[in-house]
C-alpha cells in the first residue's frame, strides 16, 4: 500500500499540478483580456478628455484672442481720449494765460484811467473854483465899476475890455 500510495501521489501530484496550471491559463486569457478591455476604455476615456482639453485650449485661445483684441481697442480708445483731454489741457492753460494777461492789460488801463479821471476830476475842481473866483472878481469889479460911476458920473467902463480871462 505504501508502495500505491507513493505511486497515487506524484500521479495525484501531477493531475494536481496539471489542473491548476490549466485553470491557471484558462484565467489568464479571461483576466489578460478583460485588463486589456479596461486599459482600452481607460484608452478611449483618455483619448476623449484630451480631445476636449485640446478643444478647451483652441477656445481658450480664441476667447484670450478676442480679449487683447477688446484691449487692444480700449487701449486705443484710451490713448485717443487721452490725446484729447491733453490737447483740451492745452488749450485751456492757453485761454488762462491770455485771459491773466488781458486782466493785467485791463488792471493797468483801470490804472490809466483811474489817473486820468483823478486829474480831470482836480482840473474840473480846480475850474469851478476859478469860475466861482472868477464870478466874485467879476461881481467885485462890477460893484467897484458901479461906484466909480456913481463917483464919477461921465466916466464910462467897457467892463468886457477890463476882464481878461
Amino acid at each position: 500500500m505504501a508502495a500505491e500510495e507513493e505511486v497515487k501521489h506524484p500521479q495525484l501530484l501531477k493531475l494536481y499540478m496539471g489542473i491548476s496550471f490549466s485553470l491557471f491559463l484558462a484565467s489568464l486569457p479571461k483576466n489578460s483580456s478583460e485588463a486589456k478591455e479596461e486599459l482600452k476604455v481607460g484608452l478611449r476615456v483618455a483619448e476623449e478628455q484630451l480631445k476636449q482639453m485640446k478643444s478647451r485650449r483652441k477656445e481658450d485661445s480664441k476667447a484670450n484672442a478676442r480679449v487683447v483684441e477688446i484691449f487692444v481697442s480700449h487701449s486705443n480708445t484710451w490713448q485717443a481720449e487721452e490725446k484729447q483731454l491733453l490737447q483740451q489741457i492745452n488749450v485751456a492753460t492757453e485761454e488762462m494765460a491770455s485771459l491773466r494777461s488781458k486782466i493785467e492789460e485791463l488792471e493797468r488801463e483801470k490804472l490809466r484811467f483811474d489817473k486820468r479821471f483823478q486829474e480831470l476830476e482836480d482840473m474840473i475842481g480846480f475850474m469851478s473854483r476859478r469860475g466861482y473866483e472868477f464870478e466874485v472878481e467879476q461881481q467885485i469889479l462890477n460893484d467897484v465899476v458901479f461906484k466909480a460911476q456913481v463917483k464919477l458920473p461921465f466916466y464910462h467902463y467897457d467892463i468886457s475890455k477890463v476882464i481878461t480871462v
